[in-house]
């Protein structure tokens, strides 16, 4: 007789991998193949078990686990920042359903409000075809050129911490490719604000990525006025929402 785990999970689609819409392109990739492209598996039941029993542990990453068990078609360590969260929320979409729901407080009113975001419709913004990685940017104030490259999970989990780390994705300024006196130039305090800003918006490139802000008009009906709320990944994202 047929055991039942082989005649029920028998059923089950052997390609059960979902394609992901990269804001990267998948263009800084060494592992990348454009013919294959990224994709996301389901969520088990296992796998949900294994967020839920290791919660407690301090040495326990959810994403990480997500990422390194999910994902298809690129090295996890190598994902960028802009890159993690569409792939993210794609294995939430395939694993839960299209709809998560976010509570919001009015700042005009107090009011709760529930809205609904599709994850199939988030907006992607993606990189344009000339950027590159690294890439050479302008110094306004001390008017010298640098190199700086896209930060990776395997920074800091993809991820611009704190400022005092800026230097580990400096490549160059000017001539200086020494690290340790890039990191001296970039902490000294008499170092350019405005410079600052310029290597942290080239790094991070926040322009590109997934849109996760929207509008609402508030279900008070005193208040009713529009307000902006940014959906993020909250401990209850991976999980019937």
């Amino acid at each position: 007789m047929e055991k039942l785990v082989d005649k029920l999970l028998g059923n089950i689609p052997k390609d059960m991998a979902f394609p992901v819409n990269l804001p990267s392109k998948g263009k800084f990739y060494k592992s990348f193949n454009p013919a294959v492209g990224v994709k996301v598996r389901a969520m088990t039941f296992k796998d949900e078990s294994n967020l839920v029993q290791r919660s407690n542990d301090s040495n326990f990453t959810p994403i990480d686990y997500i990422l390194e068990n999910c994902v298809q078609g690129v090295e996890s360590d190598e994902l960028l920042s802009m890159d993690i969260l569409a792939i993210l929320f794609k294995i939430r979409e395939v694993s839960y359903g299209d709809d998560y729901k976010v509570t919001t407080e009015c700042p005009h009113c107090d009011t709760d409000n529930v809205l609904d975001f599709k994850m199939s419709i988030l907006p992607i913004k993606a990189v344009e075809d000339n950027i590159k990685d690294p890439r050479e940017v302008h110094l306004p104030v001390t008017n010298v050129k640098a190199k700086v490259r896209f930060p990776r999970r395997a920074d800091d989990k993809g991820f611009i911490t704190n400022a005092n780390n800026v230097w580990r994705f400096v490549e160059s300024v000017g001539d200086c490719e020494d690290k340790a006196q890039i990191a001296e130039l970039l902490n000294d305090p008499r170092f350019p604000l405005k410079d600052m800003k310029t290597l942290l918006a080239n790094i991070s490139l926040t322009d590109y990525g997934v849109g996760t802000e929207a509008e609402y008009s508030c279900c008070n009906e005193a208040c009713q006025k529009i307000s902006t709320v940014t959906m993020t990944i909250g401990a209850d994202f991976f999980s019937v929402n």
